[in-house]
């Protein structure tokens, strides 16, 4: 059975704060605090929406993604999270359509993001979802590896539509 029918995608509001940070925390190693996102919240020019399983009840739905985008400039994709339990089920693809029809509606006709080179399942789901590398930034993501701190390259990658 697939998922994607119990899936809404909902304006994030500040309810959602703490699901949002807890999400950023757990999937991405530089991750944004609840204050962070709380301050993006209050900017006229973030989009921030997330994926609700709607399989529970209205009272405990669950928060399953987000995707977060600066619409200042040039828009750029922020984050892109999904629950590791609710990960290749299409929620991804989803989230991302929303955006992309939200920015058409702007007029607004392309998206950037920056992804770490070592990211082979992001880099794979972007370039499947059209995304073209245009660039590269050096040094630009830090992890820590066997107790070490590594400096990861960001690939910058670009959709037109």
């Amino acid at each position: 059975m697939t998922i994607l029918p119990m899936i809404q995608i909902k304006k994030a509001q500040k309810k959602d704060i703490p699901d949002i940070a807890l999400l950023w925390k757990d999937k991405l190693q530089a991750f944004w605090t609840k204050e962070m996102i709380e301050t993006s919240f209050k900017k006229e020019g973030v989009y921030t929406v997330i994926a609700v399983c709607a399989h529970y009840p209205e009272a405990s739905q669950k928060n399953v993604g987000f995707l977060m985008a600066s619409l200042e400039g040039d828009a750029e994709l922020y984050a892109l999270v999904i629950n590791k339990a609710y990960q290749r089920q299409g929620i991804g693809e989803l989230l991302l359509k929303n955006l992309i029809d939200f920015l058409k509606n702007k007029k607004i006709f392309s998206l950037f993001l920056e992804v770490a080179e070592d990211n082979e399942k992001a880099r794979t789901f972007y370039e499947k979802q059209g995304f073209k590398k245009i660039g590269e930034r050096l040094s630009y993501y830090s992890k820590k590896m066997g107790g070490k701190d590594l400096r990861v390259k960001a690939l910058v990658l670009r959709k037109n539509f």
